[in-house]
């Protein structure tokens, strides 16, 4: 395989080449939340196997209706109903943050150069509005200060700020990626060699 710019070059182990652009990554903090509640979930469960995993272990997702519908069979104590709750929120929130992915231009994402998507991140900015009114005149002009804004920037009672998200890749073993051939899932354990994306150098200066 030889390098590609602003394309990451995967072999798979059937012997196809993909060229990609663009790879799918999802609101971080969400995607921490979710882990989060899992894991009280697990706690509560005591490490309860349900036959395509253990409960918070990154595979366990794939199945997560076919989990829940077990577990809520086998329910004998208070503590294993609190648990599928959670799951249930969990998955819920699941399908929001999947809505809610965007793909990255390889080139934008952090942490690319090498071949674990865990550790692969973007970020956008967005717009926060923020309501001034509730604060008093000190907390206001604290605010207004500390983003280098000015009353002139204040409109009703508010102020439109810009806030970063990070995004990640939520740990499922399927990667949605954009390829030459258009944008696909691809199963990252089947993938046997990675090129990370080049970019070109700058032009060198004229000579004089």
């Amino acid at each position: 395989m030889e390098p590609v710019e602003n394309r990451a070059v995967l072999l798979l182990a059937s012997g196809h080449i993909l060229k990609v652009a663009g790879v799918l990554l999802y609101p971080a903090g969400s995607l921490a939340e979710i882990a989060t509640i899992r894991a009280q979930a697990a706690e509560k469960l005591g490490g309860v196997s349900t036959g395509i995993g253990f409960i918070g272990s990154p595979g366990w997702a794939i199945g997560a209706g076919a989990a829940l519908g077990l577990l809520e069979g086998a329910m004998t104590s208070a503590a294993r109903k609190d648990a599928v709750l959670l799951l249930q929120r969990a998955r819920e929130m699941e399908q929001s943050v999947l809505a809610a992915g965007l793909l990255f231009r390889v080139g934008e994402i952090n942490g690319i150069a090498r071949p674990t998507p865990a550790g692969w991140t973007a970020t956008v900015y967005v717009d926060d509005r923020v309501y001034l009114k509730p604060l008093d005149r000190r907390q206001r002009a604290q605010l207004l200060s500390k983003h280098r804004k000015t009353e002139a920037d204040v409109i009703d009672h508010t102020i439109v700020l810009s806030k970063s998200v990070m995004f990640a890749s939520n740990g499922d073993d399927f990667l949605t990626v954009d390829t030459d051939i258009g944008v696909m899932d691809v199963r990252w354990s089947s993938v046997v060699s990675y090129l990370a994306p080049t970019t070109s150098p700058p032009p060198l200066p004229p000579q004089t």
